[in-house]
Formats: C-alpha cells, sequence, structure tokens
C-alpha cells in the first residue's frame, strides 16, 4: 500500500487505550463481500504454521455454542501480505496479526501503521473502517513479540471476538433481511402485542392467538435440502419478579411447543436436556431491561427431527410481563451457524414498549 493511502486512512483512526475505531465512508465504495463471519487473516505463512497461528486459530475457531454438531466461530482464509489480491480487499472483516518485533512482511506492515498513531499507540489491537469496501473492518491485531502476542490471544479474546462482529452482525442483519420487512405483519405484531419487531420479508405467518405469534421462512439450499427459520414471539404478564428465572425461558419454550407439530401423530417440540444441557447467560442491556439468553437442542418427541435454537425472554418491568423470542431451525441436512446467526440478527430488532 501506498504511504500517501496509509496517511489517508491513519487520520480517520480514533484509539483507545486497548481499542479504537476508525471510519471513512464513501459511496463509491464497492459492497463487502464474503459470506457471514467469514474473516481473512493476513499473516505470513510461517507464523501462520507456528505457535501464533496455533493461537489465532484456537481463539477464532473455537466451537460455535449451542449446535448439533460442532462447527467454528468463524471461517477463517489465510493470506500472506504478497497474496493479498484485489478481490480479497472486499471481504468484510479483515486482519492482520503479528508483533512488534518481528521481521516478517505482516509484521511490518501492522509496525508502520502504527508508528504512524505516535503517542496514541495502543496496546494490542486498533481497527479502520470501510477502508477497500463497505461495510468492512480491517483491524490490526498485534503483541511486542510472539510470546506478548499469544498471550493477547488468549487473554483478550472476548475484545477481540466482540470487535470483530461489530461488523459481523451488520452482515448477518443485512443477510436476514435481504428481502425488506413485512411491513403488514410487524404492524400486527406492534398493534396486538405492543411488540416492535421488524418481520422479515420472506417469513409467514403459522399460528397466531391472543399472546403468541408464529413465523416460518422455508429456504431450498443448493445441494443441501431446505433449511426452514422459525420465530415465535409470546408475551406473558407476571405476578412476581422471581418468575423470570433460568427455568422460564426451558419451561415457556416446552409449553409453546405444543404447537410445533410433525407428520406423525402426537408429536410436538421439546427442549433437549438430556445429551446437552442448555447454555444461558443473564445480562441487562444499556436499556435496562433483564434478558436471558438460552442456546441449545431441540426435538420432536416420538419423532425424529431436531436442530438447534436460541431463545431470548426479556423482562418488562414497566408492562410486569415477559416477552419471549423463539428462534429455531430444521436443516437436517446443512450447517445451522449461519441460520442461528441470522436469526440472532433479528432478535436485536425486538423492542418492548
Amino acid at each position: 500500500m501506498k504511504k500517501s493511502i496509509l496517511y489517508f486512512f491513519f487520520i480517520t483512526l480514533v484509539v483507545f487505550s486497548s481499542c479504537g475505531d476508525g471510519t471513512y465512508t464513501s459511496s463509491s465504495l464497492p459492497d463487502a463481500s464474503g459470506r457471514v463471519d467469514e474473516i481473512i487473516v493476513v499473516m505470513d505463512d510461517q507464523a501462520w504454521d507456528g505457535e501464533s497461528g496455533k493461537a489465532v486459530r484456537r481463539v477464532l475457531t473455537d466451537s460455535y455454542p449451542g449446535l448439533p454438531q460442532p462447527e467454528p466461530r468463524f471461517d477463517l482464509n489465510q493470506v500472506p501480505p504478497l497474496g493479498f489480491e484485489k478481490i480479497l480487499k472486499r471481504s468484510s472483516t479483515i486482519v492482520y496479526v503479528g508483533n512488534l518485533e518481528g521481521n516478517g512482511a505482516t509484521d511490518k506492515a501492522i509496525q508502520e501503521q502504527v508508528e504512524r498513531l505516535g503517542e496514541k499507540k495502543p496496546r494490542y489491537l486498533f481497527s479502520v473502517n470501510d477502508v477497500w469496501a463497505n461495510p468492512q473492518q480491517v483491524i490490526y491485531l498485534f503483541g511486542n513479540d510472539e510470546e506478548d502476542l499469544i498471550n493477547v490471544l488468549d487473554v483478550k479474546q472476548e475484545q477481540i471476538l466482540n470487535r470483530i462482529y461489530t461488523i459481523e452482525d451488520r452482515k448477518a442483519y443485512r443477510n436476514a433481511y435481504a428481502g425488506q420487512v413485512n411491513k403488514g405483519l410487524s404492524a400486527y405484531v406492534k398493534q396486538k402485542y405492543d411488540i416492535t419487531f421488524k418481520v422479515p420479508g420472506k417469513f409467514e405467518e403459522i399460528v397466531k392467538n391472543d399472546s403468541m405469534i408464529w413465523f416460518r421462512q422455508e429456504l431450498k439450499l443448493m445441494k443441501k435440502g431446505t433449511e426452514m427459520s422459525n420465530i415465535i414471539i409470546h408475551s406473558q404478564p407476571y405476578e412476581k419478579e422471581s418468575e423470570f428465572n433460568l427455568e422460564y425461558p426451558i419451561n415457556k419454550r416446552n409449553e409453546l411447543g405444543v404447537y410445533v407439530e410433525s407428520e406423525k401423530a402426537g408429536a410436538r417440540m421439546t427442549t433437549e436436556t438430556k445429551h446437552l444441557e442448555p447454555i444461558q447467560k443473564k445480562f441487562t442491556t444499556e436499556d435496562g431491561l433483564e434478558v436471558i439468553e438460552t442456546r441449545g437442542l431441540w426435538k420432536m418427541t416420538g419423532d425424529f427431527m431436531g436442530g438447534p435454537f436460541i431463545n431470548y425472554c426479556v423482562k418488562d418491568k414497566k408492562n410486569k410481563r415477559i416477552v419471549t423470542f423463539d428462534g429455531f431451525v430444521y436443516s437436517p441436512q446443512a450447517k445451522k451457524r449461519r441460520a442461528i446467526r441470522k436469526l440472532e440478527a433479528m432478535y436485536k430488532t425486538l423492542k418492548v414498549n
């Protein structure tokens, strides 16, 4: 990259003590390429084959949680700087990995960028947005030497993943809403349940009643059969604060499972708890809403159907109710991570009023 271009993008950087954001937008930039959670790692071949490369793979390709078969969190494509062709520069997420004392081509590229930051030199990571495409994030991840780099990867894993997801979540959203928004069904959800939710354009109503509505989308996959994505939105009043606990999501989705049937008489959806315990975490949003996130597997009683699900239960104190978003996928011949990632993106459009 020419020094003049480097300087142009350097002035867009905003650097924090440990990480930073830079922004450059232009309508002339092409759309970013690559599938959701597909990452380009720019790293010298020798380093990639060594201990630091193993650390990168350990952090970025650990198993995505809650799937029936192991799938990596990200799909990595490693290229050395000299193999970084123009077409790859349109990728949505590009991660340069090296160290400040190394002599490799990637090390030198990172060192040159860090030197331009002067006294604002970050500790281990900074990024520039929309360099060669939009939306795009070019991340520079480094340590002082190889040992320090490996330590950074292990200790700062959560921060690194969060940084990568800032762009990949946007891609998942664009993928989920490629067919625009079903304004009619979205308006119905708002009027009937007092919940704002963007129903994707290709989702169809399956069941609805006074407390819940179920949507489904069926996609035909090339050589991989079908992918059926489902969303159930449910609203229920609560009397006691203690009702909102880690047992609630499982009990509620099992209760709602009576609506999900198969061709076998009497079959219904239930949550798998014997072979794989659901993964749960409780957190509070910036708006002060308490949320329980649950990931795991569902199955049909009396049938062989099953797949992954992701469930969010939101405590709406203002209206003394619990709003449930339950997304589940049936796609026996295909991988499931991308389908679940799209459901995650859809949930983020849900707002309680």
